[in-house]
């Protein structure tokens, strides 16, 4: 297999098939990678300097097909790859062309695949805020509830101290006490009788 991306790749790399996968399998596939770009394996240096020329074309503002067809034509020209070129013309562009579209693939399936990601933890945080505002809810509810029983609670002792006042005779403190009400909770009574 041969590599000619723009990634910074080592000179060769071996893929194996169960790598891309968890667990084993019956059979194992190992695939040698080349990397073909000018520089990285000086005993392919045709191959690189026609890899070279089509990224040079393409910077230069060649479509993909322009590109090639025109690298191919100055390396029979220069003698570079010359038989396989003159021969097989057709088929090495049809595969580069493939190989090309095949990095444009791979390039749209990341992009994808990072718009998916954000789209999920977009999601994710989404749901966590309605959560939060739930609980937060249910909290405010909570307290709500306690707060009310409280004051009840309140009311209703007030209430009794005034009954124990009017119908009894008794003073605060007497009805206070009768209610067994603690020293440190009378003042807030005493303030509202």
């Amino acid at each position: 297999m041969f590599y000619n991306g723009l990634r910074k790749q080592p000179a060769e790399t071996v893929l194996r098939l169960s790598d891309a996968y968890e667990g084993e399998g019956d059979v194992e596939i190992i695939a040698h990678v080349v990397n073909v770009n000018k520089g990285e394996n000086p005993e392919l240096t045709e191959n690189s300097e026609f890899v070279f020329r089509v990224r040079n074309n393409k910077e230069s503002g060649m479509n993909d097909e322009e590109s090639v067809k025109a690298a191919v034509e100055t390396c029979i020209k220069d003698g570079i790859l010359k038989n396989i070129l003159q021969e097989d013309k057709n088929r090495v562009i049809s595969s580069i062309l493939t190989a090309l579209s095949q990095e444009e693939i791979d390039a749209l399936h990341e992009s994808e695949l990072n718009e998916a990601r954000e789209q999920a933890i977009t999601e994710g945080r989404e749901e966590g805020r309605e959560e939060g505002r739930e609980e937060g809810r249910e909290e405010g509810r909570e307290e709500g509830r306690e707060e009310g029983r409280k004051e009840g609670r309140e009311v209703s002792i007030l209430e009794s101290i005034k009954n124990l006042k009017k119908n009894l005779g008794l003073t605060s403190e007497q009805a206070m006490d009768a209610l067994d009400i603690p020293e440190s909770e009378r003042s807030k009574y005493t303030d509202k009788l």
